[in-house]
This record gives structure tokens, sequence and C-alpha cells, in this order.
């Protein structure tokens, strides 16, 4: 039964899940490039706006790309769908017009808050276009998902992604504009897209608006802001405290080590959820066993995590050499400490698999609003004196806090006996391992790396040793042994 859970999960959303990769894997490997052409500072800008739109974009999107694809999969007919779909594009293109509006009319007093100086205005408008066509996007894409259109939004998806490298490139290293360079190749990139996909989605759908079919999206996507908000909150709150203390030359450090953190996370969690959140988990809970299921494939799906996150702290610095230039060297040290907070972080996706279940999303904002106040004030406590250290240190309590919340108050909707014996036993010797790499000081760079390659190689075999794998695991692990065995002969 979990051979074959772990199979589907291999093969469900595969289409969907290159989109993300793909991109998460563009923007590693331009780093170096990016951190060449552009300095702490404008990178550190280039983080600030990013979360700004964020943030604009929840309060005047109001879970439109969420309702989209309930209400879609809620109405049988045709005509009904295709309604749906052109309304949340009317509905879309006008909320957020709305709130471009008010960032153009703003643009000075809310640069200045944002980044401490009203010259950075321009950069107001342009996030205003950013948020306008970000939001046709949203939409035009999860209608794609939705209908199962997999080819089309791998293409429109990918299509992005070329447009944005190109305009990026063009206007960091042959203009040499900077950051504002960064955010005109977002631009330029949204406009061209949203352009493209919402005739396209009009055309295929129509152009209605059905004022009875909008009122109850936005009922179904409201509750869904203050969650947004609050987890944002969690995440980056962080970013603009440091600014306020430490300028933006640190942000630019900080959010850089917790950008390839979050990416290499990401790779994994993201194309993970697609699968996991979908009907994976409600086929999973119509079996008579079904908590004994989801225990043991959050053990071997958190396992993969664990490990995951292992490896990148192991080579943190060497990680940071390829990627950025010598100035952002100091990156290497956010890597672990959000790599370790994200282990928790990522349990919470197992923990919440009841309040889906059961439709308790309403209890989502109040974890999330724990975990963001106690966010807040760790940040402000930590911050002043330690700089982005003391970011990464408060993001690693704030996940902490956050999974042990959403256990104590997930577990009274819907228990599941999770198997923490052999979760804690991995996590704990993935530590040890992890600090004893740090305490062994080799001059030499290769020999250096070729230790933290053995280090690595010890986690399998101390976990054989002490029993973390049951019989069957083992069994399974010796015809694997025998299968490599056999081919290699």
């Amino acid at each position: 039964m979990i051979s074959n859970l772990l199979k589907n999960i291999g093969k469900h959303s595969f289409v969907y899940s290159i989109n993300y990769v793909m991109s998460s894997l563009a923007g590693i490997l331009l780093l170096p490039v990016y951190t060449r052409f552009l300095s702490k500072s404008d990178y550190g800008t280039l983080s600030l706006i990013d979360q700004s739109i964020y943030y604009i974009k929840v309060v005047f999107f109001m879970g439109c790309a969420a309702a989209i694809t309930r209400f879609y999969h809620f109405y049988e007919s045709d005509k009904d769908k295709k309604s749906v779909v052109s309304t949340g594009i009317w509905f879309a293109l006008i909320s957020s017009s709305i709130g471009g509006t008010i960032m153009a009319i703003g643009s000075k007093p809310i640069a200045k808050f944002i980044f401490g100086e009203s010259s950075y205005s321009l950069l107001i408008y342009l996030a205003a276009v950013i948020l306008v066509s970000e939001s046709l996007i949203s939409v035009s894409m999860s209608y794609f998902a939705a209908s199962k259109a997999s080819l089309k939004y791998l293409s429109y998806g990918l299509l992005q992604l070329t447009i944005g490298i190109i305009s990026n490139l063009y206007f960091i290293i042959i203009l040499k504009k900077g950051a504002v360079g960064m955010v005109y190749g977002q631009a330029l990139t949204n406009i061209i897209l949203s352009i493209i996909t919402t005739i396209h989605v009009l055309v295929l759908n129509k152009i209605k608006f059905d004022i009875t079919k909008i009122k109850a999206m936005i009922r179904f996507g409201l509750p869904l802001v203050p969650a947004t908000i609050l987890a944002a909150i969690m995440h980056n709150a962080d970013q603009y405290i440091l600014r306020h203390y430490r300028g933006l030359e640190e942000v630019g450090i900080y959010s850089l080590g917790y950008k390839i953190s979050f990416a290499a996370n990401n790779v994994y969690s993201v194309s993970l959820g697609l699968i996991w959140g979908s009907a994976m988990i409600y086929e999973i809970h119509r079996q008579p066993d079904a908590k004994d299921i989801f225990a043991k494939m959050t053990t071997y799906l958190m396992s993969i995590l664990i490990v995951l996150m292992f490896l990148v702290s192991m080579f943190s610095e060497q990680i940071m050499k390829i990627l950025a230039s010598s100035e952002y060297i100091n990156a290497k040290n956010v890597l672990p400490l959000v790599c370790f907070g994200l282990i928790p972080y990522g349990m919470t996706a197992f923990m919440g698999i009841g309040i889906n279940i059961y439709n308790k999303t309403w209890l989502v904002p109040i974890v999330n609003g724990i975990a963001a106040s106690l966010n807040i004030i760790l940040n402000f406590i930590f911050i002043p004196k330690y700089g982005y250290m003391g970011a990464a240190s408060a993001t690693v309590v704030t996940y902490f806090i956050y999974a042990l919340s959403a256990w104590f108050i997930y577990r009274k909707v819907y228990h599941i006996p999770f198997e923490w014996y052999r979760l804690c036993t991995i996590l704990t010797l993935s530590v040890l391992l992890f600090l004893l790499s740090n305490i062994i000081n080799i001059q030499d760079q290769v020999m250096h790396i070729l230790v933290k390659f053995g280090i690595c190689l010890i986690l399998p075999a101390v976990l054989y040793l002490v029993n973390f794998f049951n019989e069957d695991e083992k069994n399974k692990i010796y015809n694997w042994y025998l299968v490599i065995k056999t081919r290699m002969i």
C-alpha cells in the first residue's frame, strides 16, 4: 500500500512541478550573474519590493485564484465553469487595478516606509504594474491547472521564465540598471505574459461577469487573506526590521541565504504539495488504516526533507562560493540555521491533514497568528544586537513554535500517531554530524570537502545500526543493494 502511494506521489502532478522546479533552478543558477552585477544593497532592495508586492497582492486579490480552483470543480456544467473563470479574470483586473492605483498615488510615502527613502518611488510605480499583471497571470494559471491543461500550464510557465531571464539579463548586464533593472525586467515579463494568457483564457471562456458567482468566490477567498498575510509576516517581517536597524546591505546577505535555503526546500516540498494538497490525502483517508498510513508517509517524506536540509547545511560554504560573489560569502552562516528551521516548518504540512479533511481551515489563522506575533517580538530582540544572524535565529525559533502550536491545535481535529522516535532520531543524528563537521578544521579545501562527504555517508550507516529501519525496510534496502550489485557486474 505504502509503496504504491509513494509511486503515485512520484507520478501525479509531475508536469505542474516541472514549472516550479525549473524556475527555482534557474533562479539559483543565475545567482552567480546577479550577485556580480547587484550590490548587497541592490539585493536587499529587490527582496523588500518582492515581499511588499506579495502583501499588497494578497489584500487586493482576496484569494481569487484559490476560489477559481474551488468553484471550477464545484459546478458541473461547462457554462458555469466558463462563467467562474471569466468572472475571476474581471474581478482580478478590477481589484488589482484599485490596489495599483493606491500604490501609484502613495508611491513616495510607501517607498519611505519600505526602503527608508522616498527616492525609491519609481520602484513602487513598477510594483503597481507588476501587481495588476501578476494577478491576471495567477487567474489564468489557476484556470489551466483546474482544467488539467497541463501542457498549457507548463508552456506558459516556461515562456514566463524565458522572457524573465532575457529581460533581467538585458536590464542588468547591458543597461546596467541594477535593482531597478530587475524590477523593469519583471514588469516587462508580466505585461507580455498577462496579455497573452488573459486573451487566451477569455477566448476559451468568453467575456462574462456573474455577480452571484463573484459574491460566492469572495466569501470563500476572503478568510484566506488574514491567514496568508500572517504566514507572510512569519516568513518575511524580519527583512523589514533588519532594514530598519541594520540597512539594506544586511538585508541582501540575509535574503540571499534565506532564498537559497528555501529554494532547496521548495524544489522538493512545493512539488510534493501539488500532489499532497490534492486528492491524495482524501484517497488515503478512505482507507481503514488511514492514520497509520499517514504516519508512515510522514516518516518517509520528512526523512527525505531532513537529509536534503542536512546536505545543504553541510556544504553551505561551497554552495555560496559557487553561487555568489565573494561579498555575499557571509550568507553561508544563514543557510544552516534556516535549513534547520525548515524541518519543523515542513512537518506542519502533515500535522494539518485533518483540518483539510474536516474543513477546519479557520484554525490556520490562529496558528499563523501565534507564529507571526512571536517572530516580530523575537526579531525586535535579536536583530538590533546580532543583525542578520539574529534574524536567522528568530526564524528557527519561530518555525519550531509554529510546528508545536500546529501539533497542539490540529491534533484535536485529527490525531495522527506520528513516528516521533524515528523522526527525532534522524534529525538528532543529522544535527550532531553537522556540528562534528564544524569542529573538524582542515586547511586543505579538497581534503575538507572529502571529509564532509565521509561524514555524510556516516548518516545512513548509523541509522541502520540504531534500528531506524524496520525489518521490511531493511529487506527492501538489501534487495536494492543486490539489484545494484548485479547491474554493476
